[in-house]
Order: structure tokens, then sequence, then C-alpha cells
């Protein structure tokens, strides 16, 4: 199956980049890491880059997202909420209405909630098409969103699953690449400061690509690197699809954070592709 024209798989792949990348304070600047230097030692080399990820239990943020198809684009606001291994939110809103639509990720389903035209749908992981066609897991999606390092269909990345990735070192740059179910390729990239820089998702049969970059990174606590830009971008031969990520707020670790998963009573139950299409508007 082609896994980047399947509209089911490009829906979804546009919904978690935007439901898993969290907001940062405006106020920090962007930290300089172009001067950084690293003589990577390959055997090490895991271990350092998963010593630097981005250590959390919750995450509270705001920000914004485009979304691009093409040289056409739209850009809202959105709230995002996330609880360690627990329930990843976003909640996009609109002026005056507040809150349009809000999608629930749990270690077991996805629940979208479209506030607009009462409908709501749910899907558990394990029966999702669209994520068995990436080899994706909630725990990968959480990766994704905290700039860590996976292996997909994995909860974590283990000393025994080193063996799983091919390492490549040289100029200050890691290339870190492990494969993912069917057929898929994921290539990290890790600059001098050990953080991962860009995630370049490939099929070996196809020449369409999936790719994740991080950039406008801070310093959170004057100690671990955060990237306050993501961009997703999806190349469907002629065509590309975009999705750019800025943030404006980032609260980590408050106790009190509560997040609603509730669906009113009289919202009427669809498929997950039939909602997801409401939305993303593309066409093949």
């Amino acid at each position: 199956m082609n896994f980047l024209k399947n509209k089911t798989t490009i829906s979804f792949l546009v919904l978690a980049i935007v439901v898993l990348i969290p907001a940062c304070k405006s106020k920090k600047r962007a930290v300089d890491t172009d001067s950084y230097t690293k003589n990577w030692n390959e055997k090490n080399a895991i271990d350092d880059v998963l010593n630097n990820t981005f250590d959390f239990k919750s995450i509270s943020t705001k920000g914004n997202l485009e979304l691009k198809i093409g040289e056409s684009g739209k850009r809202v606001g959105a709230n995002y909420k996330i609880i360690k291994d627990s329930i990843m939110q976003v909640s996009v809103r609109v002026p005056i209405l507040g809150e349009a639509f809000r999608v629930d990720f749990t270690p077991d389903r996805v629940v979208i909630i479209d506030r607009l035209k009462g409908l709501y749908a749910s899907e558990r992981f394990a029966d999702s098409k669209a994520l068995k066609s990436v080899d994706l897991n909630y725990y990968n999606l959480q990766a994704l969103l905290t700039n860590s390092l996976f292996i997909p269909g994995e909860k974590e990345v283990k000393k025994k699953d080193y063996s799983k990735f091919k390492v490549n070192a040289g100029n200050d740059m890691l290339m870190l690449q492990t494969a993912g179910k069917p057929d898929l390729m994921y290539s990290f990239a890790v600059d001098a400061s050990e953080k991962i820089i860009s995630l370049l998702v490939t099929k070996k049969s196809l020449d369409n690509t999936l790719q994740f970059t991080y950039s406008d990174f801070i310093k959170h606590d004057n100690s671990q690197f955060y990237p306050t830009l993501l961009v997703g971008s999806i190349n469907m031969g002629k065509r590309a699809l975009t999705l750019a990520i800025s943030y404006s707020e980032f609260d980590v670790d408050n106790k009190n954070i509560t997040i609603d998963t509730s669906i009113p009573k009289k919202y009427k139950e669809v498929t997950f592709s039939e909602l997801l299409e409401q939305y993303t508007k593309l066409k093949f």
C-alpha cells in the first residue's frame, strides 16, 4: 500500500503532527547550537542521545499551527496538554466560538470531538489502518512530540534494542536509522548538541517521503534543549503538504494539570475517516 497516498493515512499523519507538538515560551530566545562541536563515539552515541531526552511528567502549552497544501494555507490557534505515558490532548480554537474540535490520544485509542457539527469519532490504536501503515503507537507519537528517539512499535528504547539502529557518525552529525513495518525506514539526524533535528520516514518502494524538522531550540531550566518550531512535510510528487507549528507558552510538570475527556451525550458518532476528511479536505 502507498502509505503517503492513502487518504486515511494522510489524514491521520496531519492530525498526528497537530496533536503531538507542544509549545514553548516565546519570551525565551532560541539558543545558537551551530557552534557546538562533538566527536561522536559510535559505541556511546545512542546513550548520549537518550541521556539528552527532554524529561517531563506533564506539559501544558498554547501555540499556533499553519497547514499548507501547495501555496495555500490556514493558521489557527491551539491548546495542548500532555500527561506522560497517559494522554495527549489538543484543543483547536477559533475566534469568538472558542474550541472547534478536540483530539484525545491515550495508549489505547484516539477520540476526536467536533463541536461545530456535534460529532465524534473513536478508534482503538490496534484497529487503526492508518497507524498500522506507518507502524506507530501512542508512545512513538509521544516521542515524536517531545523530540525523542524511538523504535517503531515499541514503548521505549532499551539497551537490548541498540542493535536495531544503524549508526553513522561524522562531522559533528550523527545519523541513526531503524526499520519499521511494512518496509519503512526511519532516519534520525542528531547534531553536535545531542538533540534530534530531523526525522525522515521513507518506504523503499516509493519516492514519496514524510519528514519532520525541529528548530529554534531553547534551553529549559538551563539544561535541556527543546524545539519551539516543528515543520512536518509530505512530498507527494507534484503536490506538497506542510504543517508548521510555532509556540507561545510552555508549562512543565504542573501538578494541577487536568484533562477533560468527556463526550457530550447528544453528539453523533461517525467513523474516524469521515470526521478527519472534513478537516483535511485532501483530494487525490
